[in-house]
């Protein structure tokens, strides 16, 4: 993901910042800001920010290594969101990756371990459920969470510089399919 300039001063970028901090005391995100921070990491709003950005994306995760920080960040692109819900999803998948990689030490070039997180924070952040998707033009009735799961899981490593393929990103998917798709830490359950 490539990041634009950010300008503060734009409505865009006052818009998701309003919402990030609005967002950031809310119970699902605060609930995630917790778990990150009993697992062992520190995580506050400065961690999260608000850029405009190239490309489709919605957000990002910018592991330790890749970070100008030395430590995980956040990426909200501001210029792609469409509303509160929007942001809250991508906020929380996010969140999920540093959740991750704060508990697991995600090795971001492995496939299998990109896959996995993948898969949780497609899950957990509510970017399957029927109304985000039937918003996307896809809905069906015959395992269509599952499907919607694994096509955003496959889509995310698939863009991964390692992978080489859509069916490599597919089979490292399929792999840790079973494992991951039940973890739902730090949930006790799938919000």
């Amino acid at each position: 993901m490539s990041e634009g300039n950010n300008e503060e001063g734009t409505f865009q970028h006052r818009k998701c910042t309003y919402l990030r901090d609005y967002l950031a005391q809310r119970s699902t995100i605060q609930f995630l800001m917790k778990g990150i921070e009993k697992a062992g990491c520190k995580i506050g709003s400065v961690d999260i920010q608000c850029v405009p950005c190239d490309g489709p994306a919605h957000g990002g995760f910018i592991p330790p290594l890749f970070s100008d920080t030395g430590k995980p960040q956040i990426v909200i692109c501001e210029n792609h969101l469409d509303g509160y819900k929007e942001q809250e999803r991508t906020m929380v998948h996010e969140l999920i990756h540093f959740f991750d990689d704060c508990r697991a030490r995600v090795n971001w070039a492995n496939l299998h371990h990109q896959a996995c997180s993948e898969i949780r924070a497609s899950m957990l952040s509510g970017e399957c459920n029927f109304f985000a998707e039937l918003g996307r033009g896809n809905f069906g009735f015959r395992k269509h969470y599952q499907t919607c799961v694994q096509r955003r899981a496959i889509l995310s490593v698939s863009q991964n510089p390692n992978c080489q393929s859509r069916q490599q990103a597919r089979d490292a998917v399929l792999a840790v399919w079973d494992t991951c798709f039940r973890d739902t830490q730090p949930f006790s359950r799938r919000p």
